[in-house]
Formats: C-alpha cells, sequence, structure tokens
C-alpha cells in the first residue's frame, strides 16, 4: 500500500441548485473513474456538506460560506507527477462532451500531510485509516496548525488527518479531516461545541463542519 504523503483538497460550490445532479453524475461516472488512472493517487474521497450539516457549520471566512462538497485526493510522494497527471486529464477531459453545471471552486490546493493518528479503540494502522469505510467527516480550516486532542477522543470518531498548506499557498490555512463511522449529522453540533470549547484555540478557526460521505448513485441531498 503506498503512503500518502499530500492531498489536493476542493471546496466547492454549485450555485444554481437545478445543476447538483448533473454534477455529481458527471463526477461519479466520468471524473471518478477516470481519476483512478493517475499512477501518485493513493485514494480520492468526497464529501457533501448537505443541508441538515450547513445549520450546524461555523464560518468565519466568506469563501467557505456556500461551499456544498468537499473533495480529497490523497497522493503519493510524487506530487510533480500528479500535477502533471492532473493538467493531462483536465486536458482530455476538456475535449469530451459533458452536462453544463455551474460550479464555483472556492479552494483548490494542494496540501502536505503532517500527520494520522487513529481512536485508541480501532484496530487498524494509521496509515490504513483513510482507507476503512467511513459515514462521513468533520472538517477544520484554521490560520494555525492545531491538533485538537479532545475531538479524536469523542464517540464516533475513527481518526483524523492534519495537512498543511504549502509555502505557496498558505493563505489557504490548516485543514484536518476527522473520519466519523456514526452519523455525521448526529455528531455535528456535539464536535462544534466541543470545538468552540476549547478558548482561544477556537479562535484561529475559519470553518469548520460535519459532511456526509458520498455513495455510488447518491446526489439528491437539494432536491
Amino acid at each position: 500500500m503506498k503512503r500518502i504523503e499530500y492531498a489536493h483538497l476542493t471546496f466547492v460550490e454549485v450555485s444554481d441548485l437545478d445543476h447538483h445532479n448533473a454534477y455529481n453524475a458527471w463526477h461519479q461516472l466520468t471524473f471518478e473513474p477516470e481519476l483512478s488512472t493517475v499512477q501518485p493517487v493513493v485514494r480520492a474521497d468526497r464529501w457533501v456538506v448537505s443541508p441538515d450539516c450547513r445549520d450546524y457549520s461555523t464560518v468565519r471566512d466568506a469563501r467557505y460560506a456556500d461551499v456544498h462538497y468537499v473533495e480529497a485526493i490523497l497522493v503519493d510522494n510524487d506530487r510533480d507527477g500528479f500535477e502533471r497527471a492532473l493538467d493531462s486529464l483536465d486536458s482530455r477531459m476538456s475535449r469530451v462532451p459533458h452536462p453544463r453545471f455551474d460550479a464555483i471552486t472556492f479552494t483548490e490546493a494542494v496540501y502536505r500531510l503532517t500527520d494520522i493518528e487513529t481512536a485508541p479503540r480501532i484496530k487498524v494502522s494509521e496509515h490504513a485509516m483513510p482507507h476503512r469505510p467511513h459515514l462521513g467527516v468533520f472538517v477544520v480550516v484554521e490560520r494555525e496548525s492545531r491538533t485538537h486532542a479532545s475531538l479524536l477522543e469523542m464517540p464516533g470518531v475513527a481518526g483524523v488527518a492534519h495537512f498543511a498548506p504549502l509555502r505557496d499557498a498558505e493563505e489557504n490555512g490548516y485543514v484536518s479531516i476527522y473520519w466519523l463511522d456514526e452519523d455525521p449529522i448526529d455528531l455535528a453540533l456535539p464536535m462544534i461545541k466541543e470545538l468552540r470549547g476549547q478558548g482561544d484555540q477556537s479562535q484561529n478557526v475559519t470553518y469548520a463542519t460535519a459532511a456526509e460521505t458520498i455513495f455510488p448513485w447518491e446526489w439528491d441531498w437539494f432536491e
């Protein structure tokens, strides 16, 4: 199993609600299969910030005010090879007809993995954690690097990966992705309360939200 060194993280808004189905169909049925052929890619996941999730989101940066989807492409140590392959993929796909949809990418950047941790009850290694099935994630974006160890101790939280921005993209902040093996809607409010209860640390948080795992042929949250 290849180890993860980098992540290409994207926060997406689909500004026209009528285009969500077309966007999701294109992403699941066209883009993701093509992405799986890119050699440096270890794993790719996508999560939806559904209306229920957004009810509990913390937003202190306008770039995240209308995020609908969080996408994570986890990459091995060949960052340059990945970026060349992604450019080539984008070029090929631009020549293939696809449904029109109005998507705005708020943040799209490559981050460096700094650490992966698992909850004490989890019986897989930290390197296997990203491959473990999950029901959703809790995403935290911050101005400074924090670990928020107490979140990892909460029921339903299976593990966490911490990502640091590269020097040429520091304005994007630090990102932590907590994998959840219980309903993210049920965990959203307790995790937001725990995050806000950490005093001065919580002031560094610019965005925090639960998001649901997207399974094949599911994309009706905004209908």
